[in-house]
């Protein structure tokens, strides 16, 4: 059987349900599988003769310890995928390779080490086309992390005739050379002594979630050399991280976000590959692209439930390559040990969680997946006709992004003759033309020209805009308080006012104020009502994608006392209309007196 046939045996094995995977592998395959048709018109195509040389290196890479010592590399099926899309996709203009980047996440004793070892030999020998004089690095926290790839790509070497009479290895200057290409081959860190000056074709990542912010500048200081390179690629291979993994956590909502494309229909980067096997776990989810009552996925329920992490039937999930008998990484037996011992002490689940499930153990929790945001986006009702509406405004920094939202309810009464109450948003969000550089991003360019954002002339955003429409906003209909962050908007609270007569409320930025509605809010996300036979959400906006890519970069964070809050300080994911959206929500509740409880009174203004 061809290595195409291997491929296509795995993709039909996760499209059908027979493999067992998560909702980001099952994606990465649904985007490959997308990009076959489509993908053609963005200037790429598939090469499946370089992708098929490119797996048949594995088998000249021999094994070197335990019970595979002298045997071939033997790719698992997932492992084949990943290299064919790697490798395979080509841009139509050049024959260059399209990705720039490869995100690979999986739980621990995965075999991360001997395919990055494998990668390293094919990208320093074997690249199509070939790239003489390449210099490759395997990069980790500290130089004994990066030694470990380097050390198991020796060894391979050593163990297989086809390169050991090409390589010349020096374990004193930990390098590998590679004579007849001109190419190295050695490890770097962040306590290395300096990296500046070098020229690399390929950075292989070694577990990326120990990185730090200290270690920012190693990554970005061999990023910057790739200028020089005709198709330079970063290969990231590493297990989940916690709240510390900031570089991890940045990299791993980028790659997401990249998987995600195939459900917004919103393309993020084509230069990026994820490829990210890990539980599906806490939220429950709707089924993507799902088959009816036979799904293999939901069984026909159309939502599927969140994963039991000790349901060892759904571990495939995060270790592809777990079983029992040889040739199984990890070993299911090892698995049920460590999970019992983290069943028995619960300073040892957060562990099991992370490192071999690959489930986030952070404070911090991104909670809206797009599949949820765009089941919600409908057509709004007239608002004459509500309850009450209330909004908020959330300003930002003055070279970001600013926003206004408005809520409003709406009781109706379901076939089962109960009362309910939805909800419905509308809003508009604002930024400046000269923004700050890492907010020069097409997909926001693109909204400007349709005029889906609001975009200010300069390099800040125009307060007395963002006024107006609140006023022409107030002018259409009765709306009750308008919140804001009294740190952030408090003049134009003040002129809204006093200027305008438009009531206003100072909301506190605190979880003790944002808890209740953050809760009610999610679950209302789920939730729909029959009336006349029909479903109807409880939670309806005007599915604008602005608003969409704020709703799905939302971050919620705890404090110690488990409260919720949206988190801010993420630069790239704005949510500041989901900031606005929340505090619009509270508003609209609390005047509904729903929290009773509550410690504040949306009545009460500043003086």
């Amino acid at each position: 059987m061809s290595y195409a046939d291997d491929v296509k045996e795995y993709i039909d094995g996760v499209l059908s349900g027979r493999i067992v995977t998560g909702r980001l592998e099952r994606l990465a395959v649904h985007r490959h599988v997308d990009d076959l048709v489509k993908a053609g018109e963005r200037g790429f195509r598939f090469d499946e003769r370089i992708a098929s040389k490119a797996i048949a290196v594995s088998r000249l890479c021999n094994q070197f310890e335990g019970e595979w010592a002298g045997k071939p590399l033997e790719l698992r099926g997932e492992q084949k995928f990943i290299v064919w899309n790697l490798f395979g996709w080509r841009q139509k203009s050049d024959g260059l390779r399209r990705f720039r980047q490869g995100q690979i996440e999986v739980g621990r004793k995965s075999g991360k080490s001997c395919l990055a070892s494998y990668l390293c030999i094919l990208l320093s020998m074997l690249d199509e086309p070939l790239e003489r004089g390449a210099q490759g690095y395997v990069a980790a926290t500290k130089q004994d992390q990066a030694k470990i790839v380097w050390k198991c790509a020796r060894r391979m070497i050593e163990q297989s005739p086809a390169f050991a009479k090409r390589a010349k290895i020096t374990p004193s200057k930990l390098e590998i050379e590679f004579p007849d290409f001109d190419s190295i081959f050695r490890p770097i860190a962040s306590d290395s002594k300096t990296v500046d000056g070098f020229n690399p074709h390929f950075i292989i990542k070694d577990e990326e979630h120990a990185y730090r912010e200290q270690h920012r500048g190693l990554v970005d200081t061999l990023a910057s050399g790739f200028g020089a390179r005709s198709q330079p690629i970063t290969i990231t291979i590493t297990t989940y991280g916690d709240d510390q993994s900031t570089i991890w956590q940045e990299n791993h909502d980028y790659a997401v976000r990249c998987l995600e494309s195939v459900i917004t229909g919103k393309i993020v980067d084509d230069t990026w590959f994820a490829m990210i096997c890990a539980l599906d776990y806490p939220m429950e989810q709707p089924c993507f692209r799902c088959q009816g009552d036979d799904c293999a996925w939901c069984g026909g329920g159309g939502v599927i439930a969140p994963d039991d992490p000790y349901n060892e039937k759904i571990w495939r999930k995060a270790n592809p390559g777990i079983g029992s008998g040889s040739g199984c990484t990890p070993k299911i037996e090892r698995m049920r040990e460590s999970a019992l011992m983290a069943k028995q002490r619960k300073d040892k689940e957060s562990e099991f969680f992370q490192k071999n499930l690959n489930i986030v153990v952070a404070s911090r929790q991104r909670v809206i997946m797009p599949e949820v945001w765009e089941l919600c986006a409908g057509e709004l009702s007239d608002w004459d006709t509500a309850d009450g509406i209330n909004g908020a405004f959330d300003l930002g920094a003055t070279d970001d992004f600013s926003a206004v939202m408005e809520c409003a309810s709406f009781t109706q009464m379901d076939d089962d003759g109960v009362e309910f109450t939805r909800y419905e948003f509308d809003g508009r969000s604002f930024t400046a033309e000269d923004r700050k550089e890492h907010m020069r991003l097409g997909f926001i360019d693109r909204w400007i020209e349709d005029g889906l954002l609001s975009a200010s002339p300069g390099n800040a955003v125009d307060l007395n805009a963002v006024e107006a429409y609140i006023v022409e906003r107030a002018g259409l209909h009765t709306v009750g308080t308008w919140a804001f962050d009294k740190f952030g908007a408090r003049q134009m609270g003040q002129s809204l006012l006093n200027t305008h007569g438009i009531p206003v409320f100072e909301f506190t930025q605190a979880a003790c104020h944002y808890n209740e509605p953050v809760k009610m809010f999610l679950s209302l996300l789920n939730q729909t009502r029959m009336v006349g036979g029909k479903p109807v959400r409880l939670v309806t906006h005007n599915g604008c994608p602005v608003l969409a890519w704020q709703a799905t970069n939302l971050i919620i964070r705890r404090n110690a006392k488990g409260e919720r809050m949206p988190d801010k300080s993420d630069g790239v994911g704005k949510i500041d209309a989901m900031v606005a959206l929340l505090m619009a929500f509270s508003e609209r509740m609390y005047h509904e007196e729903l929290f009773p409880e509550a410690t504040y009174q949306p009545g009460d203004m500043f003086a």
